[in-house]
């Protein structure tokens, strides 16, 4: 078997970008109104990382497929069944008895990665859920439903299209179906072009193209012609060694030059990403998202090094390897500590700074934990492992109203102990009726 090719720096500082983007989305949605389209960076990512594990074999067989959804099983779904579980059980400890009863209905649909679907059948809007008195924790886990169901489709597409010989059918053939979904994402309704995935194929697809422009754009040197080898030999030696010499140095002045245009070309869309990801001003979310995914695309088919303006960071970077740890844990942190304070806004800055401190560690020992875990070991033992949360899951949903009555039971007891005192000198205790 192959070995994994190494991780491009610059991949995972788009990484970086887009998780900040989304997390400060979430922290302050009325400011960073263009933060969402972080996970439209992430779509196109993931298309270009599909093609790219895909593209390693000439020829795709069962084996190719079987092992591109067992590395992808052990990357996604080890972490989300743990952070699954964990918001289930603080949702039953935490939340009032009828909150965390609705919010069993979301975790039933997670349970199959199938939350954007739950969210078209139920025609959900995901902005006015965003804003809404009580919000959803699992409200980011869309994004993961349509990926997951990408990828059941993503190795026969593949497939099919690598029947075409040549690299420009190729790339014909990605742009047509992208296209094709693109028309369907403009046309339909807000709820069902934001969570669809076949609404969304069009950003794998970028990622797809990308894939085939950077696998095709390695510069060869340009080889020597006959008319230009006739040529030299009807010139003297020295003549020879003058020309050649005057050749190599025209090619190192043309690379440098192009270098830093391409250099000063993709530095250029960078800082335009950012400042449009960070704006207050909006184009609307359809184009905001068009234009992200193509510039995204671009940067991904023309850079394959670090050295452009903050692609170089290996903060950014870091953040990018820690980006899926942090976008399945920050959303449950805002909700919990929102649902506590009874505010749908983190409005002062104490609680913005707890906030992102909390997530970050929550954010490292999940990583450290059960993703560097399930990444080292092998398939067996993350299956095993996902099998038993599955099993502890289905356990807790089946019995979530009598979970929900023993937890209330016990907020009965605690309260009516509790005395308060509304004179001095006269104390008075609550009934059960006064505490529900």
């Amino acid at each position: 078997s192959q070995e994994p090719p190494k991780k491009r720096s610059d991949l995972q500082s788009l990484r970086g970008i887009a998780i900040c983007s989304v997390f400060l989305f979430h922290i302050r949605q009325d400011i960073f109104i263009n933060g969402f389209l972080g996970v439209d960076v992430f779509f196109v990512l993931s298309g270009f990382l599909i093609s790219s594990i895909l593209s390693r074999h000439q020829k795709l067989s069962f084996e190719h497929i079987k092992n591109f959804y067992f590395r992808r099983f052990k990357r996604i779904v080890p972490l989300y069944v743990t952070v699954l579980l964990a918001c289930m059980i603080s949702a039953l400890l935490i939340f009032a008895k009828v909150d965390a009863e609705n919010e069993q209905r979301s975790f039933l649909w997670s349970f199959f990665f199938a939350r954007n679907i739950q969210q078209i059948k139920n025609s959900r809007d995901y902005w006015q859920q965003g804003s809404a008195s009580h919000r959803s924790l699992l409200n980011h886990a869309w994004s993961l439903g349509v990926e997951i169901q990408y990828y059941l489709v993503a190795p026969f597409i593949y497939a099919f299209i690598c029947l075409l010989k040549t690299r420009t059918l190729r790339i014909v053939s990605y742009v047509c179906i992208s296209t094709a979904s693109l028309l369907l994402y403009l046309i339909s309704d807000n709820t069902t072009h934001f969570n669809s995935p076949v609404c969304r194929w069009w950003q794998f697809m970028l990622g797809s193209i990308a894939s085939e422009v950077a696998g095709g754009s390695v510069m060869s040197s340009q080889p020597v012609t006959e008319e230009k080898e006739a040529l030299l030999e009807q010139q003297p030696a020295q003549d020879k060694d003058a020309l050649l010499e005057m050749q190599q140095d025209l090619e190192v002045t043309n690379t440098e030059y192009s270098v830093i245009v391409s250099q000063s070309l993709r530095t250029s869309i960078v800082i335009v990403l950012v400042l449009y990801l960070v704006s207050p001003f909006s184009f609307g979310e359809r184009i905001g998202a068009i234009g992200v995914s193509l510039m995204v695309a671009g940067l991904i088919a023309t850079c394959d090094d670090a050295s452009i303006l903050l692609l170089s960071s290996r903060s950014m970077a870091y953040i990018g390897d820690i980006s899926y740890a942090l976008y399945l844990v920050h959303w449950p942190v805002i909700v919990f500590f929102t649902y506590h304070i009874e505010n749908t806004k983190l409005d002062s800055w104490e609680s913005v700074i707890f906030v992102v401190l909390i997530t970050i560690l929550f954010t490292l020992f999940a990583h450290f934990t059960i993703e560097k875990w399930s990444l080292r070991k092998g398939y067996i033992p993350s299956a095993v492992y996902v099998g038993v949360i599955y099993t502890v899951m289905a356990i807790i949903l089946h019995n979530t109203a009598l979970i929900s009555d023993m937890v209330l039971s016990h907020r009965f007891n605690s309260l009516s102990r509790i005395e308060i005192e509304t004179t001095p000198g006269h104390k008075m205790n609550f009934t059960r009726d006064e505490i529900r």
